[in-house]
């Protein structure tokens, strides 16, 4: 846990691997860490990781070794998708759970919310300075307009399929108005 926030990613990534490689007692105890979700929150290691901006590569051997992380609620109903709007992790990451389970982008939190409509409320927030992030493409408009087609794409209940030429109304919309700002 202290290795992700300090984003010690190549640490994490050896760990991993001795997981993975690892059927020992010492590889079990290793999995326990991982396995083990957090009291107070109730965040597993997948939750955690998607709030710190992680590499694609380390969510991958996470999603791989513990399948069961991607559809996990913490404390407040939220799946790592969830966390992962609200931290406007990298898009990579986002379709990395999407494609682990797309069921996950229809999944509502405590307050009710899919991601989907996170990443729509997300878009409008007034936001003090793109600075603040370091990067315009991961906070910005641009960053919510790709996380949103993404996650809109990917549900049952959005349709969002080109029909002949025209575009959706709602790609439409997304467009025309990040086009504008």
């Amino acid at each position: 846990s202290d290795m992700v926030e300090q984003r010690q990613w190549n640490r994490v990534r050896d760990i991993l691997r001795i997981v993975e490689d690892d059927t020992t007692a010492s590889g079990g105890e290793y999995r326990r860490i991982f396995d083990d979700t957090d009291g107070r929150s109730g965040q597993t290691f997948l939750h955690k990781l998607c709030a710190s901006q992680p590499p694609v590569d380390v969510v991958l051997s996470a999603i791989r070794q513990f399948p069961d992380m991607v559809t996990a609620k913490d404390g407040k109903s939220r799946t790592p998708l969830h966390v992962a709007i609200e931290r406007h992790a990298l898009l990579a990451v986002i379709t990395c759970l999407l494609q682990s389970d797309p069921e996950c982008a229809e999944s509502r939190d405590s307050d009710g919310k899919a991601p989907l409509m996170l990443a729509c409320e997300g878009m409008f927030k007034p936001r003090a300075s793109s600075s603040s992030r370091g990067n315009d493409y991961n906070g910005g408009k641009k960053w919510y307009t790709e996380a949103i087609l993404l996650l809109a794409a990917s549900s049952s209940k959005f349709v969002l399929h080109e029909v002949g030429n025209a575009l959706p109304h709602f790609k439409e919309i997304l467009q025309v108005y990040c086009a504008k700002k």
